[in-house]
């Protein structure tokens, strides 16, 4: 058996100054043991470095994965990975020469950006000379490697408020009117050097050992991403928990508006343990933002200070104009530190570590103590009992024999149920449900008195003519004009699943904020021809849970929603939303027709569509200042027309945004389709230059093309897949 280390890991180890020589070759003796007979091949080799600390555990499962060479980037050498901000990865890292642990931000990037960066962040270098804090870590160094940019500032051994929220919930209120004071002492350093932060929240806000804060890299996030807003959803949600309001809805730049929401939002959080805002993807999150109202603190954290309480209330009001003018006057506002504050502080820096044993070992004393006690407090009261039976038990027995009587002869007396029901059908918990009821009676359990204002087509009433219900359930099989519906209600089976028939004309839906789960929407029986719309939804907020529309294999196909939101009005939001989960559609001609209107976001997970008409179709193209959304996760797609059918180009030439995010996706839809089609005579490049396609994890028939352009007289080209 050899003793000596494979060359080519030599030469690796050697190139990013993972190990000496020396080092290398005192592991023969491990390798053996590791190896147990074989030949120690690389693998073995590197699992006894990672074992003798050599080598951390990610170095070494990056080299054994075949990626050794990328743990090099620039001067720097990665050793494991930290906190995943979003829109780039964290990493403890070293560098090569001298040695120095440092942090480094990587995100991919090529050549176009990376030299945008590379300006903009040279700016930043020289504003922070004039930014000296303690808690502030600069960027020294950045750079472009192999697709990959890099940032690196200082290594501070300190962890993120993010793992304290995630092992204890919440921070004690002291605690966190300490760490207010901290960031704005040293966000105002930043300030006067106009450098915003940008990125405060409880992944990028650190504590060491000490209860110091840490901030690494303020700055960096305004320049990787200057515009933040409905065209940038590529994000996991908690991206967008500190993002202020102005810059969802206007785009504006990171300033120290922005950063006074965040410190409100980060520190409403620490004391809730949840955060102010709450949404399920980042569309809801930043639409929640613009809408949704902020829950009072007081309630939730009743012993924080009211000093802090009245600072985040400001911190966090919707106008920017209404926030703290400065951080001189939220400083003034929060007050001068205590002992007691930085001592509570310092006590949350031990996070689950020394801290908590202690403190596990105390109660481990107290629940001996207290067990011992309950067994004595509990034989004492068992002979008590015992000893004075013949007091209460005789007279506590014959009370309880006459109650059982009572309730049996009231059981045997009850009245037969009225004319026309008989007992096999009761309402038991075990009574079976009625299969051949006509469908009136088995339409919704509330029934709204008929109005004169109703639409035939839609039975839609007016919410005054609705009671005050949250959900409507409703039995087996009714019609979509016997429902009444109010804004903000959900529809629902009584129990399983239930069927909305469809008529004729449709069914026109204008009623905002409903949600349907478990339906199935069938046409009606005996009706020709079909609708060729089977929901018309007007509306801003839709939501579809478990839902399915299935039509006969032979016959007309509609298409399953025609989604046309309001172009203005009181009800108008700043983004139109539409929600799809676990749905299914068969046999339609599109799942979704959407004509373009402001800024419309669909969000569609865990889904089927097996066509054959595509999953979404545009009416028209998006226009300059509109913003399509597709967010699309665990959704497949078989045998269909592709994701997106849009028409080539407006009619004025100037296109919007058309954004595609696919996450963990099974697309597969039919040979003669691309992904997206464009179609009509007019050339697309415009509209495909505007389409962003983010995500991961999505998996495509190797023979389907992104991008289809299909003329009107049925020739096909492919766009070419850069």
């Amino acid at each position: 058996m050899s003793e000596s280390a494979p060359a080519p890991l030599m030469d690796l180890l050697a190139a990013l100054r993972l190990a000496q020589p020396a080092e290398v070759e005192g592991m023969a003796g491990r390798v053996r043991r590791l190896a147990r007979g074989l030949p120690p091949f690389e693998q073995v080799w590197v699992d006894a470095l990672a074992q003798a600390r050599v080598l951390t555990f990610y170095q070494a499962a990056e080299i054994n994965a075949g990626r050794g060479r990328q743990l090099g980037l620039g001067p720097m050498v990665l050793c494991e990975p930290l906190e995943d901000l979003g829109y780039a990865r964290m990493f403890r890292a070293r560098e090569r020469e001298a040695g120095r642990p440092m942090r480094v931000c990587v995100l991919p990037a090529d050549p176009a950006e990376a030299a945008g960066w590379n300006t903009a962040l040279a700016e930043l270098v020289r504003k922070q000379v004039r930014a000296n804090h303690p808690a502030i870590q600069p960027v020294e160094h950045f750079g472009l490697a192999e697709g990959r940019f890099w940032i690196a500032c200082p290594y501070a051994d300190a962890r993120p408020l993010a793992e304290w929220l995630l092992h204890r919930g919440r921070m004690p209120p002291l605690a966190v009117h300490e760490l207010a004071r901290q960031m704005v002492d040293a966000l105002a350093i930043c300030h006067q050097a106009t450098i915003p932060h940008g990125d405060l929240g409880p992944r990028q806000v650190l504590l060491d050992a000490r209860g110091q804060l840490v901030l690494p890299m303020p700055g960096v996030r305004p320049i990787l991403r200057p515009g933040e807003g409905f065209a940038s959803a590529g994000l996991t949600p908690e991206t967008y928990d500190y993002l202020a309001p102005e810059r969802v809805a206007d785009g504006t730049p990171a300033s120290l508006a922005a950063d006074l929401y965040a410190c409100g939002a980060l520190w409403w959080h620490l004391l809730a343990g949840r955060p102010p805002v709450a949404g399920a993807s980042g569309l809801a999150k930043m639409r929640a933002s613009l809408t949704a109202r902020i829950p009072a603190l007081t309630p939730i954290a009743p012993d924080a200070d009211p000093v802090l309480v009245k600072a985040i209330q400001q911190c966090l009001a919707r106008n920017p104009a209404e926030r703290p003018p400065s951080l001189a006057a939220l400083a003034a506002v929060l007050g001068e530190s205590s002992p007691r504050s930085r001592r509570a502080l310092a006590r949350c820096a031990l996070f689950p570590g020394q801290g908590r044993v202690v403190k596990a070992a105390g109660l481990v004393r107290t629940r001996r103590w207290a067990a011992r006690a309950a067994v004595f407090m509990a034989a004492a009261s068992l002979l008590i009992a015992v000893a004075s039976w013949p007091y209460w038990g005789t007279p506590w027995l014959a009370a309880r024999k006459a109650d059982s009587k009572a309730k049996h002869n009231a059981w045997v007396s009850r009245p037969a149920p009225p004319s026309g029901r008989t007992p096999s059908s009761g309402s038991g918990p075990h009574a079976p449900e009625p299969q051949h009821a006509p469908a009136a009676a088995q339409a919704a359990v509330y029934q709204a008195p008929p109005s004169d204002q109703t639409p035939a087509a839609s039975g839609v009433v007016p919410a005054s003519a609705v009671a005050d219900l949250a959900v409507l359930e409703i039995g087996p099989r009714c019609r979509c004009g016997e429902l009444r519906l109010r804004p903000g209600i959900t529809v629902r089976p009584r129990s399983g699943r239930a069927a909305i028939e469809i008529g004729g004309q449709g069914w026109a839906i204008a009623v905002e904020g409903l949600t349907f789960e478990n339906i199935d929407f069938v046409p009606q029986p005996d009706i020709a021809p079909l609708a060729a719309v089977m929901l018309d939804c007007r509306v801003t907020r839709i939501r579809f849970s478990g839902c399915s529309w299935q039509m006969p294999a032979a016959g007309q196909r509609p298409v399953a929603i025609d989604w046309q939101p309001p172009a203005e009005g009181p009800d108008r939001l700043e983004a139109a939303e539409l929600t799809l989960d676990d749905c299914l559609f068969r046999e339609v001609a599109a799942a979704l027709r959407v004509t373009p209107r402001g800024t419309l976001a669909i969000d569609v997970k865990n889904s089927l569509h097996l066509g054959p008409g595509p999953l979404l179709k545009l009416a028209a193209a998006p226009q300059a200042g509109q913003q399509i959304v597709l967010a699309a996760s665990h959704l497949t797609l078989r045998d269909c027309q592709g994701l997106l059918e849009c028409p080539g180009r407006t009619p004025d030439g100037d296109v919007g945004t058309l954004t595609v995010r696919a996450e963990s996706c099974a697309l597969v839809p039919n040979s003669a389709s691309g992904l997206i089609t464009f179609t009509g005579d007019d050339d697309p490049a415009e509209l495909l230059a505007a389409l962003r396609w983010l995500g991961q994890g999505s998996v495509v028939a190797q023979d389907i093309p992104l991008a289809v352009w299909l003329r009107s007289d049925g020739r096909r080209q492919s766009a070419a897949e850069d």
